[in-house]
């Protein structure tokens, strides 16, 4: 079953920066955010999203028990589209009025409560993909957590949402990866990425001189 981060959350990889086009699909907070790669995570989005509509409404569901852990398909409350997704909590016992499943959309880091009949298998050919969201912070920006900070902080990330809102490619530099954590969906879950968003960065010469290019995108992020 999923658990969490454990022994592997500094598990960083070495290497150069990498220079992308990310879109932000979900905003968690303190500088933590869902992404997808604009160009290859966008055509594999579109590819699983058409086979989801026309596989899962016509699947069986004979002897299919959504437990904790499971990928499976799940249609989303804000479109009714079928969407990947993995079952983070089971509540409720089996065919009560509060039976739910508390589900994490695997490919844009949000996720929500279903009912059962709003869950479907997921067809083999669909769960061999990797999770196209990447769970990511902002490097070298801190949010404040308490006592005046707070405010402060608020702000800030109700700013940089609403910078990033729409899910818009923008230019993003990748600077340190870790491994993917195991349940992306936990709050103490580590970031696999730490990247710097929106900046300029056409005139780096591969990731050279990474400590100046660094403070230059923190002073922007922070602005």
């Amino acid at each position: 079953g999923a658990h969490g981060e454990g022994a592997h959350s500094g598990d960083a990889r070495a290497g150069p920066a990498e220079l992308c086009e990310l879109g932000v699909t979900e905003v968690v907070g303190a500088g933590r955010f869902f992404c997808q790669r604009a160009n290859t995570g966008g055509d594999r989005a579109a590819w699983l999203h058409s086979q989801l509509q026309t596989l899962s409404p016509n699947v069986s569901r004979v002897g299919f028990e959504p437990r904790k852990g499971a990928l499976v398909a799940g249609r989303f409350t804000g479109d009714d589209e079928w969407y990947r997704c993995v079952v983070v909590a089971v509540m409720g016992a089996r065919g009560s009025a509060n039976e739910a499943y508390v589900v994490h959309y695997s490919d844009f880091g949000n996720g929500e409560t279903l009912p059962r009949d709003r869950l479907a298998p997921l067809a083999p050919e669909l769960a061999s993909t990797p999770p196209l969201a990447h769970l990511c912070v902002l490097s070298h920006v801190a949010f404040g957590a308490s006592g005046r900070a707070t405010e402060h902080a608020s702000a800030a990330e109700a700013l940089f949402a609403s910078l990033v809102s729409g899910g818009v490619a923008m230019n993003a530099r990748i600077d340190e990866r870790r491994r993917a954590p195991d349940a992306p969906w936990d709050p103490d879950a580590a970031p696999e990425w730490h990247v710097t968003l929106g900046g300029d960065f056409g005139d780096e010469p591969g990731g050279a001189d990474r400590e100046g290019a660094d403070r230059e995108g923190a002073d922007r992020e922070g602005a």
